[in-house]
């Protein structure tokens, strides 16, 4: 197996129990696959300590979209994540935060982590100069695409791919299914 693996959590409810280790067992196969087959959370915490201390060297494991992960997954990253000191690889979370509250489950996993093993970096949004490089050569308004999207990537990238000054559909489609994700009174006030 390669030297770095990547498995996410979809949107679904319920979630998928170990959600990113499905793509995860599906890339490495093997003995992380069989034990993983079997369904033993604790059998499986450690595989996955066994899968980052791999005899190739330093892995690194990629879990992304952890915004709608399950809680097995979230309790693997609590038992993984106080262990990492004795082991040669890195685990990437990827999430989106804008929508966490603070008594957000995966807020609190993370924060179950020992502070020496964690980093956290914010991505910020594009700036308008690079939204302007981005646009240059299209009919699109660099300055005005960057005031409406405020930069963040995905709208901008998607407009740019788009090629026009409409919304694209799938920026229509993302914004609807997160306004949809609101309580009932979210949404009215969303409407209003």
């Amino acid at each position: 197996p390669g030297r770095v693996v990547w498995g996410a959590c979809d949107p679904v409810v319920p979630a998928h129990p170990f959600g990113p280790l499905v793509d995860i067992a599906q890339q490495v196969g093997g003995e992380f696959g069989d034990v993983f087959r079997r369904g033993v959370p604790r059998e499986v915490h450690e595989a996955f300590l066994h899968l980052l201390r791999g005899h190739d060297g330093p892995r690194v494991v990629v879990l992304d979209d952890m915004q709608w992960a399950d809680d097995a997954t979230l309790d693997l990253v609590r038992v993984v994540g106080r262990r990492l000191r004795s082991v040669a690889g890195l685990i990437i979370v990827i999430l989106r935060d804008d929508d966490l509250h603070p008594g957000h489950p995966v807020r609190l996993a993370l924060g179950d982590l020992p502070a020496t093993s964690t980093t956290t970096l914010t991505v910020p949004g594009l700036s308008r100069s690079a939204v302007e490089a981005l646009t240059a050569g299209t009919p699109i308004d660099g300055a005005a695409l960057h005031a409406a999207t405020g930069g963040n990537p995905f709208y901008v990238t998607e407009v740019v791919a788009a090629g026009c000054d409409d919304v694209p559909v799938t920026v229509r489609d993302a914004v609807l299914a997160r306004a949809n994700r609101l309580p009932t009174t979210g949404r009215a006030v969303l409407h209003v």
